[in-house]
């Protein structure tokens, strides 16, 4: 009698199959929903810095053109010559991923000294067109070349969206 209460209690022990496969599924499901939010975060902050990175070299381009420093490097370039007047900074863009800032000395040519660049942009992040690819500051605190405001759009694989505005009298500031 004691012999078959023992088996018994030895049988009970442990999980059925069905028990283990109901957990695992359930892990699974967790991870999957886990990992779909966590590659959104990802984009969401890959564009975050996106949009820092413009603001912040847009300010650059601004900066420069308010002070109305003309570039010394590289050596013999147009901003160097004595005749020469600093039209102002522009923010270049080249492709859909990268862009540059340069000075511009002479408004004949529009040679642009490169002083920054080309800088790219997180990846998966585009800088979608707008028109004329550039925005000029003009020195010495003139504003932008631009009538009415130009807007930058940053966009991810998914869609995801967000805008940088520059007016006319050389305001940055994010969009919606």
């Amino acid at each position: 009698m004691q012999k078959k209460n023992i088996l018994r209690k030895q049988k009970s022990t442990g999980f059925t199959l069905i028990e283990l496969l109901f957990s695992i599924s359930i892990m699974a499901i967790i991870f999957s929903v886990s990992y779909a939010n966590l590659r959104g975060f990802q984009q969401r902050q890959r564009l975050d810095n996106a949009v820092k990175q413009v603001k912040s070299d847009l300010r650059l381009a601004q900066e420069m053109a308010l002070a109305g420093r003309k570039p010394t490097e590289p050596p013999g370039n147009p901003c160097t010559a004595v005749d020469s007047d600093l039209v102002g900074y522009q923010f270049h863009r080249i492709d859909d991923d990268e862009y540059e800032i340069g000075a511009i000395c002479t408004e004949d040519t529009g040679i642009l000294v490169v002083v920054k660049g080309p800088e790219a942009l997180p990846t998966g992040v585009d800088l979608l067109n707008f028109t004329g690819s550039n925005i000029l500051f003009h020195a010495l605190g003139r504003g932008t070349d631009r009538d009415p405001n130009v807007t930058l759009r940053l966009q991810t694989e998914t869609l995801n969206e967000k805008t940088v505005i520059v007016t006319k009298t050389g305001d940055i500031y994010e969009g919606n």
